[in-house]
């Protein structure tokens, strides 16, 4: 879900982290990657309810290490759930 990478800034070398899928699931229900910002945040839209949290990606990445929360395999891409939804919609 998300990777640490290094990354080549100037003459030094950074840490960061890079999503590989854009959503994780937790007892309070689904999350989704709503939005970005380059000071390290993300914006995560609650499937379901629609409400919107703003969580650094480190911590996001802490939660999968500590089991905390579950990727979501099938959301290779930002809109992944209109995806799931179109499907059963067509079949």
């Amino acid at each position: 879900m998300i990777t640490l990478i290094q990354v080549q800034s100037g003459k030094r070398t950074v840490t960061s982290y890079e999503l590989t899928l854009f959503a994780f699931q937790t007892p309070k229900g689904i999350f989704t990657l709503s939005g970005t910002n380059s000071n390290g945040t993300d914006e995560w839209r609650q499937l379901g309810t629609c409400n919107f949290y703003t969580w650094e990606r480190s911590h996001v990445y802490q939660w999968l290490k500590l089991g905390k929360i579950s990727p979501i395999e099938r959301a290779k891409e930002p809109n992944w759930y209109l995806h799931t939804i179109n499907k059963k919609i067509i079949a």
